[in-house]
């Protein structure tokens, strides 16, 4: 939750006004997660606000705090994590790393 209340007040900083605040919190279209503070991401509210906690009726898609936003499962990004390091241990990996750095 506290990672959430962060980000939204990134957004009302960043926003001229509360229009441009919704037009900035639409434009996330999908997320993935790596099941750790981001798990939940995907069902936050914009009552986390405390100028937002009645804006919404309950059940509005409006209501979430992304409203279009498509979360991806998490295990995505535990599966790039893991091709990641056993990309960089092997051997024709770390080749291929040299050939791009040269």
């Amino acid at each position: 939750m506290k990672k959430s209340v962060s980000v939204a007040n990134i957004y009302l900083m960043e926003s001229a006004d509360e229009a441009a605040f919704h037009k900035k919190r639409c434009e996330v279209r999908g997320g993935t997660t790596d099941q750790g503070t981001e798990a939940g991401i995907g069902n936050s509210t914009v009552r986390i606000l405390t100028n937002m906690s009645t804006k919404y009726d309950d059940g509005s898609d409006m209501d979430f705090m992304y409203p279009r936003m498509l979360p991806m499962a998490g295990h995505l990004h535990m599966i790039y994590n893991a091709l990641e390091e056993s990309f960089g241990k092997s051997e024709w990996g770390k080749q291929f790393m040299d050939d791009l750095r040269s």
